[in-house]
């Protein structure tokens, strides 16, 4: 086991390019997208070379870092890489990857088709055509960021050794969807489904609350941790 290392770092930067989205868009436009694309892309090609490092050796050993929280509470945010849980990483980041740069074409500005001879704008027209222009940038930058951060907190999910970490992570990508869908908040639709979103976030932090209790119960969170007790339970 070792401290922190490439996979916290790896989460951290999916947190990082989403409170950068903002000013990424404003710079580049559509082209963020790819930019923000950098952190899943980065963590699919740690994956690889992981796949790789293990086919040359003949062999897979988990990969572990470990990063003291809250010491007092006896809680570390520990990850834990194993074959499958690389493999389910792969596929998430590259999938998070792929979404990012296909959102580059999908979100792109289309160009007007002239039909007839130009006519100078008036200038309520070109300002109301500059506010849509802010507002839709803005939309884009919003949906890059909650993109990137869902990609990292399913990251999370996977590799983190800790019921905890893992329960944050997992309610995390509930709000995360509850955001994505509710983007769209003039479709009733839309808003309907971010209700259910909702709504099941909340039910699983209910049946959460009961075994979270530190004040009556002592820590042992550690998925793959002391053998001599039993992994992720809470004992008295």
């Amino acid at each position: 086991m070792s401290g922190p290392g490439a996979v916290l770092a790896l989460l951290a930067s999916h947190l990082l390019a989403a409170l950068v989205a903002g000013p990424v868009f404003r710079r580049f436009k559509h082209w963020g997208f790819a930019l923000i694309a950098a952190a899943p892309g980065a963590t699919f090609l740690w994956c690889i070379s992981r796949v790789l490092d293990s086919a040359r050796e003949h062999s897979m050993m988990a990969h572990v870092e470990q990063l003291s929280w809250a010491p007092s509470l006896g809680f570390e945010l520990t990850v834990r890489v194993d074959s499958f849980s690389l493999l389910i990483l792969t596929i998430i980041s590259g999938v998070g990857t792929l979404v990012l740069i296909y959102s580059v074409a999908y979100f792109a500005v289309p160009r007007p088709v002239k039909t007839g001879p130009e006519q100078p704008a008036s200038a309520a027209e070109s300002q109301e055509q500059s506010l849509e222009a802010t507002s839709a940038l803005r939309r884009k930058a919003r949906i890059g960021a909650l993109l990137v951060a869902f990609a990292g907190a399913m990251a999370g999910v996977v590799v983190c050794d800790n019921v905890l970490a893992i329960f944050m992570f997992w309610e995390l990508t509930s709000v995360i969807s509850f955001l994505l869908i509710g983007t769209e908040d003039h479709s009733p639709s839309a808003r309907a489904a971010a209700l259910r979103v909702s709504h099941d976030g909340c039910g699983w932090s209910r049946s959460a609350r009961g075994p979270c209790n530190p004040g009556q119960l002592s820590w042992n969170l550690v998925i793959g941790g002391d053998p001599g007790r039993s992994p992720g339970i809470l004992h008295p």
